[in-house]
């Protein structure tokens, strides 16, 4: 694909890049000026707009996928919240991502601008499409950390947080072009110019959306305070990261999901459907991670997990009557909800078991 142009929108005003030879030409225009004579241009919105979010998911060829991204953001924020504001870019894994109510505005006020893109992209997108090995990406608002184990796109100010010093640092700050360009030029001479593009609702066919709901900000937060730590500790930490996936593996293991090709997605789904059943006042994810650690990867296996507004009843496997006890009383504590064993059938290959604890009784 053949790219003779390519626009910066800025807060008030674009910087238009046109081709000339092997270099480019900048020419900076109000953002309401007329943009007739263009069509067909790569458009690199601000990086706030957009967040990027780095997932387990392989591409398929499925009608699915975009069901399973949706899953995967709803372990991430809440019901509702995301709607139909998220999107994902085909690479492997996925990437996916959610815009915000500003750039709902400008798609509204400035259609013309969106609709005569051929692509529509962010410089923390472009980096990710283009720059190999680990390195941070900084413009005036987001941070990019990228390394082996994925990327994590931050928002909002990020002095103070340590960064691992093996990272390469590029700046993207202010009104810096060059770092940029010099990517979309790796990416167009390979030929994958669209997998730039972040197809966003709306685009090419009307804009109909309501507001982004103000959660979204404040779960974000949070979820962003989470993963920073996480993601900021085990990119010089490779053993805490061991211990993070051993946990993980834990977790697949007790709902004998490790064998799923999608694990994560799997989970996600088991999570959505705890939530559709109700568990009284007790979070979905508090069970599942009670059950992991009260359950002996070795000893135990979860055959079935069954919660609704009256009860938790759980049906496995486990080594003996011993550890059979003890994981219930570990339950009981973790949960602060009685579990009592309604069954206990001794087998040659362990005790089939079913433990139940009751809200109402």
């Amino acid at each position: 694909m053949s790219v003779e142009k390519i626009i910066f929108l800025y807060k008030d005003h674009l910087v238009v890049c046109s081709r000339e030879g092997t270099a480019w030409r900048e020419e900076t225009f109000p953002l309401t000026g007329e943009l007739h004579s263009h069509k067909g241009y790569i458009l690199v919105l601000p990086d706030e707009l957009v967040n990027l979010i780095s997932t387990d998911i392989r591409p398929v060829k499925s009608g699915n996928l975009r069901e399973m991204v949706r899953l995967h953001l709803s372990g991430i924020f809440p019901e509702g919240v995301i709607q139909e504001r998220f999107g994902f870019v085909n690479t492997s894994p996925v990437t996916a991502f959610v815009y915000l109510e500003d750039l709902s505005g400008l798609i509204e006020k400035y259609p013309d601008l969106f609709n005569s893109a051929s692509i529509v992209t962010t410089p923390s997108l472009i980096a990710l499409l283009s720059e190999e090995g680990n390195f941070v990406l900084k413009t005036d608002s987001t941070t990019l950390l990228k390394n082996d184990n994925g990327f994590l796109h931050i928002a909002g100010d990020t002095e103070g947080y340590p960064i691992a010093g093996d990272l390469k640092e590029f700046n993207l700050t202010g009104q810096e072009r060059k770092q940029a360009l010099q990517w979309l030029d790796r990416i167009i001479a390979k030929g994958r110019s669209k997998d730039l593009n972040l197809r966003l609702t709306g685009q090419q066919e009307g804009w109909s959306l309501a507001a982004m709901k103000k959660d979204l900000i404040f779960w974000g937060a949070v979820y962003l305070i989470f993963v920073i730590a996480l993601f900021l500790k085990t990119v010089p930490l490779k053993e805490d990261l061991k211990v993070y996936e051993k946990a993980m593996d834990g977790i697949y293991s007790s709902m004998k999901i490790a064998d799923n090709p999608d694990p994560y997605g799997m989970l996600l789904f088991r999570i959505s459907q705890l939530k559709k059943q109700g568990a009284g006042n007790i979070e979905p994810l508090k069970i599942l991670s009670a059950m992991s650690t009260s359950f002996d990867d070795d000893d135990a296996s979860v055959d079935d997990l069954n919660v609704n507004q009256e009860l938790i009843r759980i049906k496995g496997t486990i080594k003996n009557l011993q550890s059979l006890e003890k994981a219930s009383e570990n339950l009981s504590r973790t949960l602060k909800v009685k579990f009592v064993i309604e069954s206990a059938k001794v087998q040659q290959e362990g005790v089939n078991f079913i433990i139940t604890a009751r809200f109402k009784e």
